[in-house]
């Protein structure tokens, strides 16, 4: 029976809501509507199968089904339905996340992960698990330490496995379909069933305490099945505030039928999660329109939003542009072919100065920093040590590592610090890596032979340290390529890099971005990262030897602050040494301001109050670009295409 119900956010109607995956959409199987059963619906056969599954034979089972309810071939109904699907997720009593029928031994699968996830308790931000009660299944569970051999038999891992990849769990609508409920959500696998939040304890257990390797290494899918997991990961996490084009870039290995779902799907958790007075993102779902315009309005949106030119960093230069999108607007219907980098400060606390032109150009300011001189494609094989020490072996055979390097320290020091762009354990509080850029010496040094003697890694670290480094190397550097540039640095840059790139520190970019010169303008090339660049150096000078850019996590755990740590009496600092105490405003001080318009039509004007010594635009106040000048920074426009 279908029924038509007034929808009310604030008093709604008592439903569940169904999570699924369409699949083909050939072949429609249809279903009877009304009771005499004489009128019919076309749905795809995952549907009707979820229907035959789920239905209750006693008696009505109320359900909020996407493909029912909404008109999918009416473009102005659908774009109207989107705003409202996260109120709809959010408000049912229950989301129904139908996985699939049961077969590849799933009820065993979900069986094991109840037991599992039954026995834990998770904290998903400390990375930490303790047993959820007094039993000695749950003191096995949830004491186990990290990267242990699983106590699981090849048909467990299969099952798992199985479950895992399957088509459901590569939706992106789900981002929103589970997350804006909570835990208020229930997995259903054929005739079994589980809590999602169960079930997210379990998917813990699997990423932090068992090393995935030896689940995967069974399949040739290992790598389809460690993305699966990450994106899994994901999913669980709590609903925190990010910036908009981060939260894209993490579903991006997700699947959709129309491109411009990539922003469209994830609007409503993005407002669930906007701090209270940040500005909400305006964009308003129109399947009518251009997919390029569609992204485009969300570059502006999310620069807008953020007052940061970070998105810049999710731009891959590719040889086909099917969206004409111009180089500066991310194609964010493609998953990116590389990882992010991580742990950046590259242009301090700078605010961007830049605005959209005619003929689709962005204006940005900044400053060029260096040339490439030399590129070479770091090889990577299969994700395993061997393959990986020989990347790294390959790429140093042309260096002499003992040498000084430009920034300071030896050549040592900065080819360890490219090879995981400068993410170590004494980078960041609490520590997110289990190496130490000692221990990542030592490595390096061990790549000189070519038959390393594989049982001395014992004696540089636990074993899962040498793990967890190599596993950092392959984010950093597959499908990247290691430069040299004329100037005497060295870079992890972008696979399509090429001698004549120009490495650039653009004001509210915090990554260092390669722009390719084309004429009078710049294509984007991508992010890359430079030792000895990554800490505003282009901008402020080098920093103090006593002194190491640290990311320190806030209270609430939902944002990473960077700090310097200095280092001769072990203390976090917020204020720069580079700049002198005079050059940051007395605490009350007042200050007109401006701030940039990203079409350029005009300058919005505002005064900045410093209600403490830590207030952040107090601290941003010496990387104004005005004060940057007075310490004789050139600054450039670059017209970007």
């Amino acid at each position: 029976m279908l029924h038509t119900v007034p929808f009310n956010a604030q008093d709604p109607p008592l439903y569940e809501a169904l999570s699924y995956a369409w699949g083909s959409t050939e072949s429609p199987a249809l279903v009877t509507v009304g009771e005499t059963g004489s009128a019919v619906f076309p749905v795809t056969r995952n549907l009707a199968i979820a229907l035959l599954n789920l239905r209750y034979r006693d008696r009505p089972r109320t359900m909020w089904i996407d493909a029912i309810c909404v008109n999918q071939m009416d473009l102005v109904e659908r774009s109207h339905q989107v705003q409202l699907m996260g109120d709809i997720y959010k408000s049912a009593t229950r989301v129904i996340a139908w996985v699939g029928p049961e077969t590849d031994d799933s009820s065993d699968a979900l069986n094991l992960m109840e037991l599992i996830g039954t026995n834990v308790e998770v904290d998903w931000h400390a990375k930490t698990s303790k047993p959820a009660n007094s039993s000695e299944e749950s003191a096995f569970w949830g004491n186990l330490t990290h990267f242990e051999r699983p106590p699981l038999d090849e048909n467990q891992c299969s099952a798992i496995r199985a479950l895992l990849l399957r088509p459901y769990f590569r939706r992106l609508w789900i981002q929103q379909e589970i997350r804006l409920a909570g835990n208020n959500v229930i997995i259903v696998c054929g005739t079994a069933h589980l809590s999602w939040k169960v079930f997210g304890n379990a998917i813990f257990i699997f990423l932090y305490r068992f090393q995935l390797d030896l689940i995967a290494s069974s399949s040739s899918g290992g790598g389809d099945y460690n993305d699966r997991l990450e994106g899994i990961r994901r999913l669980c996490l709590p609903v925190v505030a990010q910036p908009f084009d981060s939260r894209i870039r993490y579903a991006q290995y997700s699947l959709c039928s129309d491109p411009r779902d990539r922003i469209y799907a994830l609007l409503s958790i993005q407002e669930q999660a906007r701090h209270n007075g940040s500005r909400k993102l305006n964009i308003r779902p129109d399947y009518d329109a251009p997919v390029e315009l569609v992204y485009l309005q969300a570059f502006v949106e999310i620069v807008s939003q953020t007052e940061h030119l970070d998105v810049l960093a999710t731009c891959e230069l590719h040889p086909d542009n099917p969206h004409n999108l111009p180089s500066w607007v991310p194609d964010f219907s493609r998953p990116s072919q590389v990882e992010g980098m991580k742990n950046h400060y590259t242009a301090g606390f700078t605010f961007p100065n830049c605005g959209i032109l005619a003929d689709r150009v962005l204006r940005v300011r900044g400053k060029s920093t260096c040339r490439l001189q030399t590129t070479e494609l770091f090889r990577m094989g299969e994700r395993s040590w061997k393959d990986i020490f020989e990347t790294i072996r390959h790429v140093r055979l042309h260096m002499s590592l003992d040498t000084p390097y430009v920034a300071g320290g030896t050549l040592l020091d900065a080819f360890c610090d490219a090879l995981v762009c400068g993410s170590f354990a004494e980078n960041s509080v609490p520590s997110q890596l289990l190496y130490q850029r000692e221990m990542c010496r030592d490595l390096v040094k061990m790549t000189r032979d070519a038959d390393p003697d594989w049982a001395g890694l014992a004696k540089i670290g636990p074993v899962m340290w040498t793990h967890a480094y190599f596993s950092e190397v392959f984010r950093c550097c597959t499908k990247r390529a290691f430069c040299t540039t004329e100037e005497g640095y060295i870079a992890v840059a972008p696979a399509s890099a090429r001698p004549g790139d120009q490495v650039c520190t653009l004001l509210g970019c915090q990554s260092s971005m390669l722009l390719r010169p084309t004429g009078s303008r710049w294509q984007v090339v991508g992010e890359c990262y430079l030792p000895g660049l990554a800490s505003g150096e282009a901008l402020a000078g080098p920093l103090p030897e006593s002194y190491r850019k640290t990311l320190v996590l806030d209270e609430d755990k939902t944002f990473w602050m960077p700090y310097l740590l200095n280092i001769s009496n072990d203390k976090l600092e917020l204020e720069d040494p580079r700049f002198d105490i005079s050059e940051y405003p007395e605490p009350g001080a007042t200050i007109e301001t401006t701030r940039w318009n990203p079409t350029e039509k005009a300058t919005q004007k505002c005064s900045l109050h410093f209600y403490d010594k830590d207030a952040a635009d107090r601290l941003a106040y010496p990387w104004r670009e005005e004060n940057l000048k007075k310490r004789g920074v050139l600054f450039e426009d670059f017209y970007l295409i």
